[in-house]
């Protein structure tokens, strides 16, 4: 199993994304700490893993509270002993559905705060805490989950996108900090991923056409990121740090493609 011996805190895992890369990686043989604020669908997922033979505990946690992280992280540490992985996958999903985001003279100050707190803040404290804890045990590998926001400009996703790019900056930072100390960090761009979640933003013919016309192949499916996650966790990407692997099926080369020459 390639994730064997591996402990991760997953955030964001009671559905979408982060959900099944807590089933994939308890799959590999990982024992996984799955953090959301719903209990109730946390425990579900977990169940749902102990059921197929895996190793999974559930932690309440709503990451705009750093106290709140710091019990994920402990939860993790009680229960299996000590910290390997970190995913941070856990976004604003719920912000940016009811139209806190958008360009930036529309945005606001409450709406700006509340976005970089869950996408920005929430990821600094897992990484903070869980980095506290693999020093102590050895190393560890930390992912990020980041999105082409962080790359490229999208509309009226002013706050989202200045999020994500801090996310990304963050994620090299770690790197070249804690390279030496046997912690290695990355991230994860991601094109437009259809879950429970994102089913809003192609509710209807034509958001399902305009999404397809920006990627090059499809649209994508939490296994798109679970599998680089994997890649990411496991021995096999001991030899990587300090970058990001974009999965968005064509989505950015797409659009610069469209760029006049």
């Amino acid at each position: 199993m390639r994730l064997e011996d591996k402990v991760a805190l997953i955030t964001g895992a009671s559905t979408g994304i982060g959900a099944q890369i807590a089933r994939r990686f308890a799959a590999e043989g990982a024992s996984v700490v799955l953090a959301s604020r719903n209990l109730e669908r946390l425990q579900s997922v977990v169940d749902e893993i102990r059921a197929n033979g895996g190793k999974a505990c559930a932690a309440r946690m709503d990451q705009t509270d750093e106290s709140q992280v710091v019990g994920a992280v402990e939860t993790c540490l009680s229960t299996f002993g000590r910290i390997t992985t970190l995913v941070n996958n856990a976004g604003p999903v719920d912000l940016l559905t009811t139209g806190q985001d958008g360009p930036v003279h529309k945005i606001s100050t409450e709406g700006w705060d509340k976005i970089i707190s869950a996408t920005l803040h929430g990821p600094f404290w897992c990484c903070k805490h869980a980095i506290t804890a693999m020093l102590e045990s050895g190393g560890g590998s930390i992912v990020n989950v980041s999105s082409i926001a962080a790359i490229q400009g999208l509309p009226h996703l002013a706050a989202y996108s200045a999020s994500k790019g801090g996310l990304s900056a963050l994620t090299r930072s770690i790197a070249i900090d804690y390279g030496q100390c046997g912690i290695r960090a990355n991230g994860i761009i991601t094109g437009f991923i259809v879950h429970e979640n994102s089913q809003v933003a192609v509710s209807t013919p034509e958001l399902m056409a305009a999404a397809k016309d920006r990627h090059l192949t499809r649209l994508g499916h939490p296994d798109d990121i679970a599998n680089t996650a994997i890649y990411l966790a496991s021995d096999e990407s001991g030899f990587l740090t300090g970058t990001h692997i974009t999965v968005d099926g064509g989505a950015t080369v797409k659009s610069r493609a469209s760029l006049p020459v």
